[in-house]
């Protein structure tokens, strides 16, 4: 039996009810659950490890040190 062009719009306006908002919100754009809380374990993680690099820098008396060079907090004082 075929369908009238009215019957076809209706039988396609209940598919779209019938998949509820989760349809909508692909088409639409907005940002899924899950993929907003992929980013923000992204973000935390990207975060974790810049401050663990911070942690893993030289200090310049350390360098300094290594260097063989010594410094002294005091006056500066210059000899001649």
């Amino acid at each position: 039996m075929p369908y009238f062009s009215d019957e076809r719009k209706a039988s396609k306006r209940v598919a779209n009810v019938a998949q509820g908002q989760a349809g909508l919100r692909q088409r639409v754009g907005v940002p899924q659950p899950l993929q907003m809380r992929r980013k923000q374990v992204q973000d935390t993680i990207r975060d974790i490890e810049a401050k663990q690099r911070a942690k893993k820098r030289v200090s310049l008396r350390t360098k300094l040190m290594r260097a063989g060079l010594e410094i002294r907090r005091g006056p500066i004082t210059s000899s001649p």
